[in-house]
């Protein structure tokens, strides 16, 4: 008897698991059509302030709204230490996939994009491409960063007067060596400034506003070493550069900075997610960016207003830098020119393409 009714509550036992297996299996089931056939907007998980990234995963939220040609709808949730910049909270967070999809160009754009949504964060190595998913967001990004942006008070250069606007990445970047931020040779900022005073302002006197925010970093020491290298490539510019040359050193708020990077008439960005997004949202026709795709024989890349160039011979390794808290050694290196004059001429020859659709 005993027997019996271990037996009996074994098979109970083994019903329940079973049932609820199989109730999972539903769940699951369920929200995965839901979420394939039935789009119902993007969870966006913010466990950092970096505003680049986020508006990277923002405009992949939307891409993946148009290609499913489903409204766009994306919810913010941050961590509990964290608040959201009043740039991020300003962006719209529902819209209707009629209006997204006004242009039945953009469409057909989307549906041929060689970057799918699901890559959309890794856009960054390929945001060169023809036809990738950055490039066809532009309108959007154009848009809807214009308006967040103009919403909270920023509609023009903060900074009165500036002709161009550097933006030296330097925070978590290169301390952590990651592979596709490195620091740039100060001649690539130099030959670049050379050619717009000469031949795209052709005056004597240019005012440049270099955006360094090591500020924003947590960790001291890469604070004050980003602000050697910054300091640094002050000295640089006004010693190698034409004697018009004026430069100014700031970090304000990452409104502000987006908003100096977005209405400069010239953006030089030394590499960012950031800095990208900028240059893709910019109604000035210069924007100059070093390519990502770090092949030597690539031609540099202009669309709409955007140059990537081939900037691989500027480039600093990481594994030439035993140390990146030694500012006296690095910045010795960064201020080594580079001894290929191919890519000099070629930059020169990218730039010169850019001035007769742009003046």
């Amino acid at each position: 008897m005993l027997s019996a009714i271990k037996e009996v509550q074994a098979m109970n036992v083994v019903a329940i698991v079973a049932i609820t297996l199989l109730v999972l299996f539903v769940v699951v089931g369920v929200a995965w059509y839901w979420r394939a056939v039935h789009y119902t907007g993007e969870i966006i998980v913010v466990d950092s302030n970096n505003v680049g990234n986020l508006l990277l995963l923002y405009f992949q939220s939307m891409a993946n709204a148009l290609q499913r040609q489903q409204d766009f709808q994306v919810r913010w949730v941050a961590k509990p230490h964290l608040k959201l910049s009043s740039l991020i909270r300003q962006l719209p967070t529902q819209l209707p996939y009629s209006r997204l999809a006004s242009s039945t160009l953009m469409k057909l754009k989307m549906r041929a994009a060689t970057t799918k949504p699901g890559q959309f964060a890794d856009a960054v190595t390929h945001w060169e491409a023809k036809s990738s998913m950055l490039q066809l967001m532009q309108p959007y990004i154009r848009q809807h960063l214009g308006d967040s942006l103009s919403a909270l008070g920023y509609d023009r250069c903060p900074f009165e007067g500036t002709d161009v606007v550097i933006h030296f990445r330097c925070s978590d970047s290169p301390f952590n060596r990651h592979p596709l931020y490195t620091l740039l040779r100060y001649e690539y900022y130099t030959t670049i400034l050379r050619f717009l005073q000469r031949r795209y302002f052709q005056r004597d006197k240019m005012k440049v506003v270099v955006l360094s925010c090591g500020a924003h970093g947590g960790n001291p020491q890469w604070r004050r070493a980003c602000a050697a290298y910054s300091e640094d490539l002050e000295r640089h510019l006004l010693s190698e550069a034409h004697d018009g040359l004026q430069v100014d050193i700031r970090c304000g708020s990452i409104e502000s900075d987006l908003a100096a990077m977005m209405y400069a008439p010239v953006l030089i960005s030394a590499g960012s997610s950031m800095s990208s997004i900028a240059a893709l949202a910019r109604r000035h026709p210069w924007s100059i960016l070093p390519s990502t795709l770090r092949d030597p024989n690539l031609e540099g890349i202009i669309y709409e207003g955007v140059c990537y160039l081939n900037a691989t011979a500027y480039r600093l390794p990481h594994e030439q830098v035993p140390d990146y808290l030694n500012t006296t050694h690095v910045c010795s290196l960064l201020r080594s020119p580079t001894s290929n004059n191919n890519e000099l001429q070629h930059i020169q020859c990218v730039l010169q393409t850019m001035i007769a659709p742009s003046r």
